[in-house]
């Protein structure tokens, strides 16, 4: 359903705001909330001026959305980080019951993801995704409330509802589950770094990957070989450029 109402589109480029747009947004975002909109501007254009990432609506809404609960403690974060902050937030700050750990629903996300992957898309049919909930918990014998569990994760804003089916609300969020499914064992990286066509559908996720496993120096040069073996032969990237995004990742 969700790919219908695009199928006569065959390209769409969304435009890098500029500072003024992003000190509008976020006056607008933060009107009559106490938040300091300023202080809010200055801590967005900070993180952008140290990632390479363009300052696009959905980049500059993400790095808006952790501010009021973290901006007054760091400076600047990088992508990873500040999806790494978002799951704390959203994820890890209401914890009711052990069903509903931090734990559990990345664990869920996870597979999530990887079912999404194999599907090549973001969206699962609804039964789809209880199942996956189900089947995790079922082990366990823990009693969850299925529904409850995943418009939990709907309510966070990292999955989306659209008529039968439950997304991810972001593309970012996909990569970041998948990464995690990488650095768990759940998928072989190698897999991917083989072969082009699988690796272009997980660039992103391995770029996080890579992030991810920062501290092990041992493998993120592994991936880069990998990388370097495959593919500089055929021009379909340069190495330097990879080096300088995982160094961004760090």
């Amino acid at each position: 359903a969700q790919d219908d109402r695009y199928k006569n589109v065959t390209f769409v480029e969304v435009q890098a705001w500029g500072p003024s747009r992003i000190r509008e947004f976020a006056n607008k975002l933060f009107i009559d909330t106490g938040v300091n909109a300023e202080h809010a501007f200055k801590f967005v254009s900070e993180c952008l001026r140290t990632v390479d990432l363009p300052a696009t609506p959905t980049i500059v809404s993400l790095y808006m959305s952790i501010f009021p609960k973290a901006g007054s403690q760091i400076s600047s974060l990088s992508f990873l980080r500040l999806l790494e902050k978002i799951e704390q937030i959203r994820l890890g700050t209401n914890e009711p019951t052990s069903v509903d750990s931090l734990y559990n629903r990345k664990k869920i996300l996870q597979s999530m993801a990887l079912t999404c992957l194999r599907e090549q898309s973001i969206y699962l049919e609804t039964d789809k995704l209880e199942r996956i909930v189900s089947q995790f918990f079922t082990p366990k014998k823990l009693s969850v409330n299925i529904n409850k569990f995943i418009m939990d994760l709907v309510l966070s804003g990292i999955l989306r509802s659209e008529e039968n089916t439950i997304g991810f609300s972001n593309f970012a969020f996909f990569d970041y589950y998948l990464a995690q499914c990488f650095k768990d064992g759940l998928i072989n990286a190698i897999d991917y770094t083989s072969n082009l066509l699988k690796c272009e559908h997980v660039t992103s996720a391995l770029s996080l990957f890579a992030g991810l496993e920062r501290e092990n120096i041992d493998l993120v040069h592994s991936l880069i070989d990998a990388v370097e073996k495959n593919f500089m032969a055929s021009g379909a990237l340069k190495l330097a450029d990879l080096d300088a995004h995982i160094s961004e990742l760090r």
